[in-house]
């Protein structure tokens, strides 16, 4: 029933508009672009969808443009379809055989009585060949939330090898410094003990008057022994 309203209002509409001579533009469920929407990137062989249907359809037809379009100039796509669509496939856009550029799709639903209905597609990026314009990033500003204390703890680093260095040369002094004390301490052990060992020799030797005396006591017995 209100479907049936819908259409009596509509068709009355368009009634008025062919006995005044104007068209009805942007006519949603009637006429309708859903894809590609406003401001898409487009490239290759594109489908356009939407609706292009009502009680008094005659046909469609699809045609694009130049966006901006001041000579009103228009090229066709498809051209006097007869077949209604609801929700659909409108028809196949190669922009591969165009420049890349901006464009803009145009929807025209024919009734009868030669009334129009209107639907458009605007600022349609084709890029096939350039990439797709952007927006450059925005940056936000950064609030850093390292604590005061972080800026006194830089020269750390610069200082930390000096300390570093300061050490190791004070561990090298050190070092050579037990390596000769133990090198002289085992020096006087070597040389009180060669003392001592050569005492003990020394002391074990017979002294040369001892070997005097026991030669000379050889000497005598042999002579006694040689008077008997």
């Amino acid at each position: 029933m209100n479907n049936a309203r819908t259409s009596f209002v509509f068709s009355a509409i368009v009634l008025i508009s062919s006995i005044t001579g104007t068209e009805v533009k942007q006519a949603p469920g009637f006429a309708d672009i859903t894809r590609p929407q406003d401001s898409e990137v487009l490239h290759g062989v594109v489908t356009i969808e939407g609706s292009a249907a009502h009680p008094a359809f005659v046909a469609y037809e699809l045609s694009f443009a130049y966006d901006p379009n001041p000579t009103d100039t228009w090229f066709p796509i498809v051209d006097d379809v007869q077949t209604p669509v609801t929700d659909g496939r409108l028809g196949l856009w190669d922009t591969t055989s165009i420049t890349d550029g901006n464009y803009q799709l145009r929807l025209y639903v024919v009734l009868e009585n030669d009334s129009r209905l209107e639907a458009y597609a605007r600022n349609l990026q084709v890029r096939n060949t350039t990439p797709a314009e952007t927006q450059p990033a925005r940056e936000e500003p950064t609030i850093s939330t390292a604590a005061p204390a972080a800026a006194t703890e830089t020269p750390a680093p610069t200082v930390a090898p000096v300390i570093h260095s300061q050490r190791s040369g004070t561990q090298k002094v050190l070092q050579s410094l037990k390596i000769g004390a133990f090198l002289g301490i085992l020096s006087l052990l070597l040389f009180a003990s060669y003392i001592i060992f050569r005492k003990i020799v020394r002391s074990r030797r017979p002294s040369p008057r001892f070997r005097r005396s026991k030669e000379t006591t050889k000497s005598k017995q042999a002579g006694e022994r040689g008077d008997e």
